[in-house]
């Protein structure tokens, strides 16, 4: 940790001083390993605002979540500010703040601003941005267009990149572009394109063509990969997400509704990290867990029914993302039991079949038809009867995970990717419908959801079960939920 003091005035805007030592190499690293690999300028841009400010009707204070390119290279999380990387500059690496406005700390609480002399500020802001950052050249964000067109009237290149969701496509039959249109990082590209094009219109150069491309795989390629620190963050996380698991399905069977379900895990997550949670919890009982994304959360709880439950905590940059399905009475029933245990062996054989090398579509091939094999075997060749709404495969076995709950880009397309080692997946097989059938002479029919969910760390052979210590075998979940009745 850099210091007390630090922790105490500075964790809004520069949260990862809390848990990292010695931030100055670490961004300083981060942002070399981008200059390298440029063959031109680079820029980068913070969200624009606090979430929320644009609606006047949102008076909901929101929590900042910094758009997590930006946050990799510097570590700061406040609005406003422009980074820029320049492999062939006389500066390789600017950062544009915008003005202190010492006004908006009285709303908001402290943050990092370029010294204005109207309100008398100094500039400790910048000396402290230097040295726990590592960048030394810092504007007002007023300079940037400045600086871009000095740079574009003086590069022999006729392009540049910005960070900005756009992939090539080429495995789909159009061959074109995928881009992410609506969100901060679309406008920010448009606003450098629309400079471009007025300093080429300006310029005496033949420079007509000159281009923006999206820097964000080439990012993403350089970010994914978990550094040693990061994976000691993520061991706490998992560590607090079962702490905060396994307090909450002690308490079960005393629950009347999904939303108190809801809210004694999200408390018990938060106590345990200040950085809140890695995304809203999912508390999906009985028919409601076939709704793969349920956020409802406040129906009553039928407690011979499942309860599923989709949840995770974010520590410093990375979070968890964990999904367990457990029995509200206690016990699993004879179907719950069958159904819950063929979908267990599912992510089991997904995990043992999980390494650098293989791609996620392979791995989904793989455990869907495992899982249909399991179903055929053990319960319809039973007689055993479903009704899905869905053929054979429900949703993706795996996503990355990284400073996103859903990292990589966002159509998906790494999924043709060979998995690299030190990339973090999910591993989380389903299996949702209207399921009957007699066992033991009784029959049992109900709407049953379940989906269980693991952290892997991929490994040159294998992978790593990061999350392997909060409870999902049968036997456990019913040990741990009989000490409720001691609570």
């Amino acid at each position: 940790m850099i210091s007390t003091s630090f922790s105490e005035k500075y964790s809004q805007v520069f949260p990862l001083g809390n848990l990292y030592t010695n931030t100055f190499e670490l961004f300083t690293q981060r942002r070399k390993n981008h200059l390298q690999q440029l063959d031109s300028f680079a820029v980068f841009s913070a969200v624009p605002q606090i979430p929320g400010e644009e609606n006047p009707w949102f008076l909901n204070s929101a929590r900042i979540i910094q758009e997590p390119a930006f946050l990799f290279l510097t570590g700061i999380n406040q609005p406003g500010p422009i980074l820029l990387l320049n492999p062939f500059g006389q500066h390789k690496e600017i950062l544009f703040l915008p003005k202190k406005k010492s006004n908006k700390e009285f709303w908001h609480g402290v943050t990092f601003g370029y010294p204005s002399s109207k309100d008398g500020t100094n500039n400790k802001d910048l000396i402290l941005l230097s040295k726990w950052t590592g960048i030394s050249n810092i504007q007002p964000l007023s300079s940037f267009s400045s600086t871009i067109t000095q740079i574009i009237n003086s590069s022999k290149k006729k392009w540049g990149y910005c960070f900005f969701h756009q992939y090539n496509a080429e495995s789909l039959p159009a061959k074109r572009p995928l881009s992410i249109k609506k969100d901060h990082n679309w406008k920010f590209y448009k606003r450098v394109k629309k400079l471009t094009h007025k300093i080429i219109q300006k310029s005496s150069k033949s420079k007509n063509n000159f281009i923006i491309k999206s820097i964000a795989a080439l990012h993403h390629n350089l970010r994914l990969p978990v550094e040693d620190r990061q994976l000691k963050c993520m061991h706490k996380a998992i560590q607090f997400t079962n702490t905060a698991f396994k307090n909450c399905i002690m308490r079960l069977p005393t629950f009347q509704n999904e939303h108190q379900v809801k809210s004694y895990l999200e408390y018990q997550l938060q106590k345990q990290s200040v950085y809140g949670l890695s995304f809203p919890t999912i508390t999906a009982s009985g028919k409601n867990a076939l709704i793969l994304h349920y956020l409802k959360n406040d129906e009553s709880l039928n407690h011979h029914h499942l309860i599923l439950l989709d949840f995770g905590l974010r520590y410093g940059e990375l979070q968890t993302d964990i999904s367990r399905t457990v029995p509200l009475s206690g016990i699993f029933n004879p179907l719950q039991r069958l159904l819950y245990q063929i979908v267990l062996n599912a992510q089991m054989e997904n995990e043992k079949n999980a390494r650098s090398g293989i791609t996620i579509r392979q791995l989904n091939k793989i455990v869907w038809t495992y899982l249909e094999k399991e179903l055929e075997k053990k319960f319809f060749s039973k007689g055993g009867k479903a009704k899905r709404s869905y053929v054979n495969q429900p949703h993706g076995v795996s996503h990355l995970l990284g400073l996103q709950v859903h990292d990589g880009d966002p159509f998906r397309l790494y999924q043709d990717i060979p998995l690299q080692k030190g990339w973090m997946i999910s591993n989380e097989p389903g299996l949702y419908g209207y399921f009957c059938m007699t066992i033991n002479g009784k029959k049992y029919k109900e709407h049953i959801g379940i989906r269980i969910e693991d952290n892997l760390l991929i490994q040159s052979k294998g992978c790593l079960n990061l999350s392997q210590c909060i409870p999902k075998n049968i036997i456990e979940i019913e040990n741990l939920m009989k000490k409720v009745s001691h609570r």
